[in-house]
């Protein structure tokens, strides 16, 4: 007999000693295991409660316990029969024969073991969450080492999934070759990650919003709802995602808890591309009553095109919140599809100290703006050269905080002549992007204000 299960058992039903139903469901919690081993027949079975499920009585897959039981049902994990249990050997000099069971097991916890299908028609969410519970129990029993690094195996497919209906997976996420979509275009998250320490390394081939049909699409609608995936209190996790597309927040990163893990913070995170979202990234510091924190996270992105709002980090939404000491590296931002996007966005006070390398970006048309401040402090923005010909469109800054300086820093900006709106500080320099003997190489700003006093510099000798 198994003794490492929670309730260990003869048989499934008829109400004995040692019948799974005759455990009282006044103490069941959900999640709980049992494992019924049947010698008249040969049968081993895990079987897991599901506090919610109320169905009908179909034993060995549904068992309900004969008293106190509510919606409370014992579900089928997973089976096996005496005489199933064949063995493997693999090819090459030193193979061992092993068990083909534990061969199949190794750390891996598929989906497809617990029914979900990953076709894009019929809606997976149960099934990833009954894999998620098992992934659970397991990490419960033996803990999570370097022999035993558990994950949650998503074979190739594209796996339907209610938004806000993933419980957060609490382990290594294996989904290289696999797609998560929105059933609808609903509130919530298609993924959820958010317990501390137990993600180690996060890899997906895509997110897709619940209008999309594939991961190149060109011009989906764009959910209202979803967010893609949601990372909170996250911890020191290696996430690397192929495409998000088409939903409400691509990526959202928060802190929802008062406590010593009330943070989301030391991640790697890498995107090839953000694509067709109203918001690419979201990164706030939570709506909690005490102090959240979004900070010290790495963000690697390809390209980002297409958004309302690329990237916007705000720690407006809590008193004593912050955003902090983060590190974008964006090879690629285009802000010319809609007439007001805006390629980053800080807002509130405590939103400070964050950097933003981008390697090349197209500037927005019309009232857009290319970096939109609304009292972030101590950011430093890496963005190109480019002959800036719309100070108010590439750079607006209109009466908001000065997004380039602070006291000590000061901007160096290349165009063809100095700026007439926008708030600048004294000591700002514009360099002429075109300069030549006979002319000025530049103007520097020598009275604080909107858009300041500029004087020319010297005249460059012939």
């Amino acid at each position: 007999m198994v003794d490492y299960y929670k309730y260990p058992c003869i048989a499934f039903t008829g109400g004995g000693d040692g019948a799974l139903d005759a455990i009282d469901g006044s103490i069941l919690k959900d999640g709980d295991s049992a494992y019924v081993d049947v010698a008249a027949t040969g049968i081993h079975a895990v079987m897991i409660l599901d506090a919610d499920n109320g169905g009908a009585e179909n034993s060995p897959y549904v068992v309900s316990p004969d008293s106190n039981a509510g919606d409370k049902r014992w579900v089928l994990s997973y089976a096996y029969a005496d005489g199933e249990m064949t063995s493997f050997i693999q090819t090459g000099t030193g193979a061992v024969t092993r068990v083909s069971q534990d061969k199949i097991r190794e750390c891996r916890f598929s989906v497809k073991d617990f029914g979900a299908v990953g076709n894009g028609v019929a809606n997976d969410t149960a099934a990833i969450n009954l894999a998620n519970a098992a992934m659970d129990i397991t990490y419960q029993q033996y803990g999570q080492t370097a022999s035993n690094q558990l994950s949650l195996y998503f074979p190739s497919g594209i796996y339907l999934v209610t938004p806000g209906g993933l419980d957060y997976i609490q382990g290594n996420i294996d989904a290289h070759d696999a797609v998560f979509k929105a059933s609808a275009d609903s509130a919530g998250h298609i993924l959820l990650i958010n317990h501390p320490g137990r993600n180690g390394w996060i890899s997906i081939r895509g997110i897709m919003g619940s209008s999309c049909d594939f991961l190149m699409d060109q011009n989906p609608t764009r959910d209202a709802n979803t967010i893609g995936m949601l990372l909170n209190n996250a911890h020191t996790c290696n996430i690397d995602i192929g495409t998000i597309i088409g939903c409400n927040v691509g990526l959202q990163l928060d802190s929802y808890y008062g406590d010593e893990n009330n943070a989301t913070s030391d991640n790697i995170i890498r995107i090839n591309r953000l694509w067709w979202n109203n918001i690419g990234i979201y990164q706030r510091a939570g709506t909690h009553a005490d102090e959240g924190r979004s900070e010290s996270n790495e963000f690697w992105i390809n390209y980002m095109v297409a958004h309302a709002y690329h990237i916007w980090l705000d720690s407006s939404t809590n008193s004593g919140g912050k955003v902090q000491d983060n590190h974008y590296r964006i090879n690629t931002i285009e802000c010319n599809y809609a007439a007001n996007e805006v390629g980053i966005y800080t807002t509130g006070h405590e939103t400070f100290n964050n950097v933003f390398d981008v390697i090349q970006k197209v500037n927005p048309s019309g009232t857009g703006a290319f970096i939109l401040n609304g009292d972030g402090i101590n950011n430093i923005f890496n963005i190109p050269y480019e002959d800036i010909a719309n100070w108010a469109t590439i750079i607006q800054m209109g009466n908001h905080y000065n997004i380039y300086r602070n006291e000590n820093i000061r901007s160096n900006i290349y165009a063809a002549t100095y700026p007439t709106v926008g708030r600048w500080q004294q000591g700002d320099r514009v360099w002429n992007a075109l300069p030549a003997a006979g002319n000025v190489p530049g103007w520097i700003c020598t009275t604080s204000g909107t858009p300041g006093t500029w004087k020319a510099m010297a005249i460059l000798a012939a």
